[in-house]
C-alpha cells in the first residue's frame, strides 16, 4: 500500500489555483510619518499626515481564497503637516500586487502635483515616490496594512528626499463577476 501512495504522489498532476479574470478596487486609509530633507543645505524634518490610496485593479484572481496577481492604478491623495506648513499632493499611482490567502503584497510608484503653503509662502511642485505595502487580511476584504515608500519632492527648484511610513486599514473588493460566470450567462 505504501508503494501505491508513493507512486500517486510522484505521478500526480501539478495543482493549480482556480483563478480567472477579475476587476476590483482598493481603498486605504492610513496615518503617516514622513521623514525628509529640504532646502539648501539639506535639513531633515518630520511631518505627520494622512493618505487615502484609491486604486482599481485587474488580474487573474480567486476572490474566495484571496489568491492571485493583479495590476492596478489610481490616485493617492495625501496631506502632511507640521508646525510650520501644510503639504498636499495628488500622485497618480501604478501598482503590481499579489495576494496569497491572508497576506497581500503590493509594489507601487506614483507621480503627481504637490502644493505646499505656510503663512507667508505658497509653492507648487512635483512629487514622485516608490514603495511597498504588506496587508494582513482579517477577512477576504478588510485588513491592516503597513507601507514604506521613498522618493522626492521638487519645490522651488530644490529636490527634497522623502521617506514615509504608513499604518492603516485597506478594503478590497471585486467589481465584476468572474469571467467564467460571464461566459455562462451569454
Amino acid at each position: 500500500m505504501t508503494w501505491l501512495l508513493t507512486l500517486f504522489m510522484a505521478c500526480s498532476p501539478q495543482a493549480e489555483a482556480i483563478t480567472n479574470g477579475q476587476t476590483g478596487y482598493n481603498i486605504g486609509l492610513s496615518g503617516a510619518l514622513d521623514l525628509g530633507g529640504e532646502a539648501r543645505p539639506l535639513q531633515f524634518t518630520t511631518q505627520y499626515g494622512v493618505g487615502m490610496p484609491i486604486t482599481f485593479w485587474r488580474g487573474h484572481y480567486d476572490p474566495s481564497f484571496a489568491l492571485g496577481r493583479y495590476w492596478g492604478g489610481g490616485l493617492t491623495p495625501r496631506v502632511f503637516w507640521n508646525n510650520q506648513r501644510v503639504r498636499l499632493s495628488l500622485p497618480v499611482r501604478v501598482e503590481r500586487g499579489m495576494d496569497l490567502i491572508a497576506i497581500g503584497i503590493r509594489i507601487y510608484g506614483g507621480l503627481g502635483p504637490l502644493l505646499e503653503w505656510n503663512e507667508t509662502h505658497q509653492s507648487v511642485g512635483v512629487t514622485a515616490h516608490m514603495g511597498a505595502t504588506v496587508k494582513y487580511r482579517v477577512n477576504k476584504n478588510l485588513g491592516p496594512m503597513l507601507s514604506i515608500q521613498g522618493g522626492c519632492d521638487i519645490l522651488d527648484g530644490a529636490i527634497n528626499p522623502r521617506l514615509e511610513f504608513r499604518l492603516g486599514l485597506d478594503f478590497s473588493a471585486r467589481i465584476r463577476p468572474p469571467s467564467s460566470v460571464d461566459n455562462q450567462i451569454q
